[in-house]
């Protein structure tokens, strides 16, 4: 049983104090990242660190008390010779006016002594205190435990999403495919309910494991093709399989890895995902342009904007004057162009895909629909 405390483990920041008191403030991770200029992994690998260095010192602290006399906590008219680890078995008679001061680490070993000079005891008040600095250890190690564990969390959520061998691990000894995709999306569940920091990760893994097990049951039930599905049942499965390309995308934004909307070939990519990830793509295009109005006085951007992101070449469309950027997922093309002051076109396709295009105007609202493949897409007409 040491008096002292441990060492820091694992690696330092400056900004440490910092960035842990950034993070129980309820600042979001990633507003710290940036403003430290770490990545959103470092940040929580920071905090992880720090909440279990603190759980230990105060663990630490809470054992040590230096060798020497201490009042005895089973006799008050005597002394009892503490060796800096534990009680011994010499005692003496306590020195007149001599003052007891117990251990405080181990003053809730024995009844407390009533003071020398007959005042009511405070026997109650140190056990009291005493208990309450255990709860705190507690409490402290706890949160130490569930950080490293949120850590490891995101860790094999992230891999998973970004690796073919972390995939099939995940998907165990299932025979089929469909029973793998329903072991991962169970795994990823599992593994999102032990996040604690990473709340739009969060939100995006439970919704991807959703989209899963449910494309999973219609496959099972003979809808693998929205061509063979009743109108209302294609329009269903349709919005399940954006929702998953859009959680999916959130997911690879959080882990830091390229926003493809999709895994990885094995993991049972098909020309459909890819073509959602297109129709995705135009949905967060026409959030960016309307958020670029407002934050602009009411202007659109006039200029037109093309990027082709085949190969991860172009990830953003910046919009001109501004910090918004419009994400292209992985081997989309798309296209901004301003038909007017006060309205515009938005349309893209992805190569992986159906080839499938994509589009939004303005000037009709509504939702994304699907066109034909346009003569000039830098008119997207």
């Amino acid at each position: 049983m040491s008096s002292v405390p441990p060492q820091n483990p694992g690696f330092s920041t400056p900004h440490g104090d910092a960035v842990v008191a950034a993070y129980a403030s309820g600042e979001a991770a990633e507003s710290i990242a940036a403003r430290f200029g770490l990545t959103v992994a470092a940040v929580e690998a920071v905090v992880a660190r720090e909440t279990t260095v603190n759980a230990e010192a105060a663990a630490g602290s809470r054992q040590s008390a230096p060798a020497g006399w201490y009042a005895d906590p089973g006799n008050s008219s005597a002394q009892r010779w503490w060796d800096g680890q534990q009680w011994t078995d010499v005692a003496r008679m306590a020195p007149a006016l001599a003052q007891p001061v117990t251990p405080p680490a181990y003053a809730n070993l024995y009844q407390a002594s009533e003071p020398h000079d007959g005042t009511p005891s405070t026997g109650k008040r140190r056990i009291v205190a005493i208990t309450a600095g255990v709860a705190a250890v507690a409490l402290l190690a706890g949160g130490a435990i569930a950080a490293v564990a949120s850590y490891s969390a995101k860790s094999e959520l992230c891999d998973i999403i970004g690796s073919q061998d972390a995939y099939d691990q995940a998907g165990g000894d299932e025979p089929d495919s469909l029973g793998k995709i329903e072991a991962v999306a169970e795994r990823i569940h599992t593994l999102a309910g032990r996040l604690v920091f990473s709340g739009e990760l969060k939100d995006a893994s439970v919704g991807f494991a959703d989209s899963l097990q449910t494309m999973v049951t219609y496959s099972r039930a003979g809808l693998d093709d929205t061509a063979t599905a009743d109108p209302a049942t294609a329009d269903r499965m349709n919005d399940i399989a954006l929702s998953g390309v859009e959680n999916l995308s959130q997911m690879q934004r959080s882990c830091e890895l390229a926003v493809t909307g999709r895994l990885g070939e094995g993991a049972g990519v098909t020309a459909e995902m890819a073509d959602k990830s297109a129709q995705s793509d135009v949905r967060g295009a026409v959030s960016e342009v309307e958020q670029y109005y407002t934050d602009m006085g009411n202007f659109y951007p006039n200029a037109g904007l093309a990027g082709d992101n085949r190969g991860g070449s172009t990830p953003q469309l910046a919009l001109d004057g501004s910090a918004r950027a419009i994400t292209l997922s992985e081997n989309t093309q798309l296209y901004y162009v301003p038909a007017s002051g006060s309205t515009y076109r938005i349309c893209a396709t992805n190569t992986g895909g159906s080839g499938k295009w994509y589009a939004y105007d303005s000037a009709r609202g509504g939702s994304v629909e699907v066109i034909s493949p346009p003569a000039d897409p830098t008119l997207c007409a």
